[in-house]
């Protein structure tokens, strides 16, 4: 039985994930933003239990001269598939970089033809594919106080986003840096209890893996 209201929408700010991302990022030369990513999908993999996980990370597409003069917010979701498996932290890092860049480069396309494509893949496969998972690292836009730790901002019953939304935000938190998660969620989809379980496993992972023997396997 699901969750009512149906749509829930929850942040989590943590003073813990701006160091630990560094220090993974310092490590293995890898950018924070895929370091994020990849917390994600690990996240996603311990408290979900699906492997491979399948995001759609949001990116712009504001480099491609043919759209230097449209005046417009001008962004897609790619489709970034991992499978995380059980090896090195590092490793995992490696792949998602590939798979990461393969997803953003992409990330461009023509939304009904894809909404077709989706639609015929799913009935020749005799189940709906759902695409609903989305990443969006917003880092960079400013920076908002926050208090720390895990709440529930608003619970409703109109549709607000897709299945399962986490957005990444820079924050500061007593006047230390801090990072805030928010996740909106479809709880016909997701539980509201997992999808607060997600954040925090994104945290907990962070901080372990940013551990110098962290590197030998994923948390």
């Amino acid at each position: 039985m699901r969750a009512s209201p149906r749509y829930w929408h929850g942040e989590l700010t943590s003073t813990d994930l701006p160091a630990a991302v560094g220090a993974i990022s310092a490590r293995s030369g890898v950018e924070s933003a895929t370091v994020l990513l990849t917390l994600y999908a690990a996240a996603l993999r311990r408290v979900v239990g699906v492997d491979p996980v399948v995001i759609r990370p949001i990116t712009s597409n504001r480099f491609r001269p043919g759209l230097a003069g449209v005046v417009c917010t001008l962004a897609q979701a790619g489709l970034f598939r991992l499978d995380v498996g059980d090896g090195a932290f590092d490793e995992l890092l490696g792949r998602a970089g590939r798979a990461a860049l393969t997803a953003y480069k992409y990330a461009y396309f023509h939304q009904a033809q894809m909404a077709d494509l989706v639609e015929r893949v799913g009935r020749e496969r005799g189940a709906p594919i759902e695409l609903g998972c989305y990443f969006n690292d917003r880092r960079g836009a400013g920076t908002a106080d926050a208090p720390a730790g895990f709440r529930w901002v608003q619970r409703q019953e109109a549709p607000t986003f897709e299945p399962l939304f986490v957005h990444v935000d820079d924050a500061t938190c007593e006047g230390s840096a801090a990072v805030r998660l928010t996740v909106y969620l479809d709880a016909a989809h997701v539980s509201p209890a997992d999808g607060a379980v997600v954040l925090h496993a994104m945290r907990d992972i962070a901080v372990s893996a940013a551990q110098p023997q962290a590197a030998a396997a994923v948390p």
